[in-house]
């Protein structure tokens, strides 16, 4: 099923970029957030998207640049999260590093 994922660029602020990756992944890249601050942002989000399509599961993950050395390695493990999110039906919350067991 395609989901239209563009009219989440709408919540976002100007500083933040929306960038669709396929029909049923984009990624939002948050301007100057840390992880607390990035994960409320995320929450708000997915609170937006759930009023329109609650009953489309979603998968969303968070990682902050600030915890890399590098872009290859921020991106494998922003991966790996929704992997294992999905993998795990983890659907209709954030998850992050920490709730990796």
């Amino acid at each position: 099923m395609e989901i239209d994922l563009v009219p989440m660029s709408n919540f976002i602020r100007n500083t933040d970029k929306f960038i669709v990756l396929n029909d049923n992944t984009c990624a939002i890249i948050l301007d100057n957030a840390n992880d607390e601050s990035g994960i409320k942002a995320a929450n708000n989000l997915l609170t937006k998207f759930q009023g329109s399509a609650f009953d489309i599961p979603l998968y969303s993950a968070i990682v902050t640049a600030s915890n890399y050395s590098n872009s290859e390695t921020m991106i494998r493990e922003l991966f790996h999260l929704l992997d294992f999110a999905i993998a795990n039906n983890i659907n209709q919350q954030v998850i992050d590093h920490t709730q990796i067991i």
